[in-house]
């Protein structure tokens, strides 16, 4: 898969349309409301455009957009890292924190870590706190091998 490292050069090539995701990630993160494909209104009430938004909102949409590439997010807060992770459910991220607990925006999770899907926020922080790089020790639910 190809990488993304450079979040607003790939968000300046994308387009949003205010699809449910978008929407979601954008209130989520920012505490924007998605206006059209140029601007969002701030939680003060101001209409700016998207080039405002935040670089973790912005990675959470390029995410959005690239579900044939893996986009490093290093340069993500902690909120937009769990949005990502509960709400993008295609494409690939690059993560350089091990050992953190994530934060539960969503029951309802797919993400792959080394040789597992994880669809538990609570065993994914199980395992990279944990067992990592040991392996799965402990029970299998909210986990699968691929």
């Amino acid at each position: 898969m190809d990488a993304i490292s450079d979040i607003e050069m790939a968000f300046k090539k994308i387009r949003l349309t205010g699809t449910e995701t978008e929407i979601k990630v954008m209130q989520l993160i920012d505490e924007a409301a998605y206006n059209d494909s140029e601007s969002f209104v701030d939680r003060f009430g101001y209409k700016l455009h998207l080039s405002e938004l935040s670089t973790g909102c912005k990675a959470a949409l390029v995410v959005i957009h690239n579900p044939d590439k893996i986009v490093n997010i290093i340069e993500c807060g902690f909120n937009a890292r769990d949005v990502i992770i509960s709400f993008c459910k295609n494409g690939a991220i690059l993560l350089d924190d091990d050992g953190v607990t994530y934060r539960k925006y969503s029951d309802n999770i797919e993400v792959r870590v080394d040789d597992y899907v994880f669809t538990n926020v609570d065993r994914l922080n199980t395992y990279i706190n944990e067992e990592r790089p040991f392996g799965i020790g402990g029970g299998w639910e909210g986990v699968r091998h691929v």
